[in-house]
């Protein structure tokens, strides 16, 4: 799932939404997500895993995904630990096109004959510069991802629908949660993403 599908799906989960509709228009939400993005990212950390084929493991490797921080671990089909190294690659031009100067960063597995391919990478992403309609979340990130976009969201449009409600006799005023109740939710959040950042530190470790 990409980052602009989450938003779109937690937009949804708004009866009234008048957050972000007003002058400052969608960017006002894009701002919050990746504010949601970033407190992930630092606090838990994205973690993705790649696939490298035995015709790839020695030889060429594949390309560095897009936002590589640092390998986690990396192991063959029957979880034996397989050491990796990055490299720069020249590319071999194309027939009538100049060699480029321009190495690219591709990464292979250092395998042993008793290594069973194929192999599995784990590696940090970085995802704070990242296209917000193109990139793909790792899956085990969106679910907490969308619950605290969802509380970023519902403090200042709560705010919004109070101030609208202010002044007038409107039913919906009342059901409104209080402000503190809705930055509670979110320190909540906030702090299940730390506790779920031990694993990222025995991976590390390992």
């Amino acid at each position: 799932m990409t980052p602009f599908e989450l938003l779109g799906q937690v937009q949804k989960q708004f009866p009234v939404l008048v957050h972000g509709t007003g002058p400052e228009g969608q960017e006002a939400l894009n701002e919050l997500l990746r504010e949601a993005i970033a407190e992930y990212q630092d606090r838990r950390g994205f973690r993705s895993e790649l696939f490298i084929p035995d015709e790839l493991a020695n030889d060429k490797g594949v390309l560095l995904p897009a936002g590589w921080v640092t390998v986690l671990n990396s192991h063959d089909s029957q979880h034996v630990h397989v050491r990796t190294q990055v490299f720069d690659h020249v590319p071999e031009p194309e027939e009538g096109v100049a060699e480029s100067s321009e190495p690219e960063k591709r990464i292979r597995c250092l395998a042993n004959d008793y290594h069973i391919p194929p192999f599995s990478i784990s590696y940090l992403q970085d995802l704070s510069g990242a296209d917000l309609e193109t990139v793909v979340m790792p899956p085990d990130a969106v679910s907490i991802i969308k619950r605290y976009l969802r509380a970023l969201i519902d403090i200042p449009n709560t705010q919004r629908l109070r101030a609208m409600y202010e002044g007038i006799d409107h039913p919906a005023r009342e059901q409104l949660p209080a402000l503190s109740e809705l930055e509670q939710k979110k320190t909540d959040i906030q702090e299940e993403m730390s506790l779920e950042a031990g694993d990222l530190l025995a991976a590390l470790v390992l």
